[in-house]
């Protein structure tokens, strides 16, 4: 889980993210985090420690998925690409 916060809480958005699993903060606004919650479980409930100008990037590395946060349009369409490319080498079976 990594954030920008600019308007909101980051010890209420770092309350919620212990409150989710088992979790360790590695940077001032990035964390690590082990839960049985659903990646848009946690996505909807950090979500709601967020102010207008706060950003959120959540990776779920154990399903290859990713949700994120109030990123503006443009940076929303290249990371929905980059995450959906097919990694090169990889190979469609069946």
């Amino acid at each position: 889980i990594i954030s920008d916060m600019k308007s909101g809480s980051i010890s209420a958005l770092e309350e919620e993210i212990f409150n989710l699993g088992h979790a360790f903060r590695f940077m001032p606004q990035a964390w690590v985090l082990t839960s049985e919650a659903s990646l848009n479980t946690i996505r909807h409930a950090l979500m709601q420690k967020l102010g207008k100008l706060d950003t959120i990037f959540v990776v779920d590395t154990i399903h290859d998925r990713a949700a994120w946060f109030n990123f503006g349009p443009e940076a929303d369409t290249r990371v929905r690409r980059m995450w959906s490319r097919t990694p090169e080498g990889a190979r469609k079976t069946g």
